[in-house]
Parts: structure tokens; C-alpha cells; sequence
């Protein structure tokens, strides 16, 4: 009795602590907990593996720092598992916002696979061809000419030789894409992308907008769906390489089982010190 009492008088601040260890120790040391994969992430990860090496995949990271807690883990999940095959890398954002991201994700990436002996070459192995402002128009010109789109890179570098665009000419060519966004980019890559040039599709998105991509998984036109931290976690276990989206579910796991359990508990003290107190 004195026990229920005492919780129903706990003091907020040891609830809030007791939250914050919960979030700041798995992030620490991540615990590795179990996870399901779902079918819509292990077909872009089949799909991925399946490519032959030197195969070229677009990747569009259309977000901005807002949306990265979610976003970026998933980017370079796919560029792991894309430089583990060696397959050839084109990166580029319709987001103003994007360019930076784009070169913190390469350059941490080119990082921890230099620690591994694999040093990957910039024009040959991947290209950055960062912001390029006209949202459509940018879409249907990368169908029509790539190279006209994008005649230098980031840092000015001319498109033309670079042997990672190598004759590939138009975004039909492609062997396929992942396009990373945060907002109606996605659907620009669907309408004006995918239905024109016929190139393999899948969607990454914040958690909150993989619902609304569900209808062109089902009508096939896109090929996968990564939603949210939950989508990049299950794609790091696939790939083998847990990272800070995998930690992040542990947290938030963590999380979700303090807040349940203190509900129980609550709710049980209340009755039992009710009933002891009617009695």
C-alpha cells in the first residue's frame, strides 16, 4: 500500500530523468533490437543487391536539415550498400536546402569505407551534382540530355569526362533510383520521372508521408518504400552496418516501453489505493 501510494507521488523530474536515460543510453550503446523487415524496404535492398557491378543509381536527397534526423541515416544506407557492390553513385538535390547534406553523407561515408581499405574516387566511383534550381523542368531536361542538365558538378567540375557518367545520356538509362524526400519532389519523380523515362523507382519519406506513397507501391509504379528512422533502421540491418537510425530505434523502443509501463503502473495504483481507501 505505502509502495502505490509513493509512485502515485513520484515526482515528475524522476519520470523526465528516467525518460532521458532511456533516449541517451541506446544511443550510446546501441542494444541491436529485434526488427522486422518489411517487404516495401526488402525490395529496394534485393533490388540494390541484384545490380551488377559498375551499374550507375541515382540518388536524389530532395530534403533539407529539418527533415535530416530522419532522411539522412537512410542516404547513406544506400550509398553503403551501393559502394559494397560497386555500383557507380550519382547524388543531386532539387532542395536548396540539400547541398550540404549531400556532402557531409559522401564525405562520412568515403570516410568509413577508407578506415575499411576501399578508397572511392570522386568522378569515377560517384559524383555529386548538388542544387540544380527548376524542380520539373530540371526532371524532364535530365530525360532529354543529363549532361546538358548537369554540365559540371558541384564544384565545377565538366560532367562530360567523368567516367561515372560514362555513356549515360539520359535518366532512361539508368539502372534505377532512389529518391529521398521530404516533400511533393517525390511525386515530381513519379509523374514526371518514372512515367516518362521508365527507369526503376523507390521512395524514401519521413514517416508521416509513407502512407500517401502506398498507392503507387501498389500500382507498381514505384518499386519499394523506406518510411521514416524505422525505414533506415531496417535497411542498415539489411546491409549489416547498423548505424544512428538503428540506434535510434532502440531509443525510441526504450522509450515507448518506459512510457507503457508507467501507465500500467499508475493505473494500478490508483485503483489500489482507492479500494484501500474506501474500505
Amino acid at each position: 500500500m505505502k509502495f502505490w501510494k509513493a509512485f502515485l507521488k513520484l515526482d515528475r523530474r524522476i519520470i523526465y530523468l528516467v525518460v532521458a536515460l532511456g533516449v541517451i543510453i541506446p544511443l550510446l550503446w546501441p542494444m541491436g533490437l529485434p526488427m522486422r523487415t518489411s517487404p516495401e524496404v526488402q525490395v529496394v535492398y534485393d533490388d540494390i543487391d541484384a545490380l551488377e557491378p559498375g551499374s550507375r543509381v541515382w540518388l536524389a536527397m530532395d530534403y533539407d536539415p529539418a527533415s535530416q534526423p530522419e532522411l539522412q541515416p537512410m542516404s547513406k544506407a544506400i550509398m553503403r550498400h551501393c559502394f559494397e557492390k560497386n555500383l557507380r553513385v550519382l547524388v543531386m538535390t532539387l532542395w536548396p536546402g540539400g547541398p550540404n547534406l549531400i556532402v557531409e553523407a559522401l564525405d562520412s561515408v568515403s570516410a568509413e569505407f577508407a578506415a575499411e581499405g576501399k578508397n572511392l574516387i570522386e568522378g569515377t566511383d560517384y559524383v555529386n551534382l548538388g542544387y540544380k534550381p527548376g524542380g520539373v523542368a530540371v526532371i524532364l531536361g535530365s530525360g532529354q540530355d543529363l549532361k546538358d542538365t548537369f554540365p559540371t558538378d558541384m564544384f565545377g567540375a565538366a560532367t562530360a569526362t567523368m567516367p561515372v557518367l560514362e555513356d549515360l545520356n539520359s535518366i532512361k538509362d539508368l539502372d534505377y533510383m532512389v529518391e529521398i524526400a521530404a516533400g511533393s519532389t517525390a511525386d515530381w519523380w513519379i509523374v514526371y520521372g518514372q512515367k516518362n523515362y521508365g527507369f526503376p523507382l523507390a521512395i524514401g519519406c519521413t514517416a508521416v508521408s509513407a502512407s500517401q506513397y502506398y498507392p503507387y507501391l501498389n500500382s507498381k509504379q514505384i518499386t519499394g518504400l523506406l518510411g521514416g528512422l524505422r525505414g533506415a533502421a531496417e535497411y542498415e540491418l539489411l546491409t549489416g552496418r547498423p548505424g544512428i537510425a538503428t540506434a535510434g530505434m532502440d531509443a525510441q523502443s526504450v522509450v515507448h516501453l518506459i512510457v507503457v509501463l508507467a501507465i500500467i503502473f499508475a493505473n494500478i495504483a490508483y485503483i489500489v489505493t482507492l479500494r484501500k481507501g474506501g474500505a
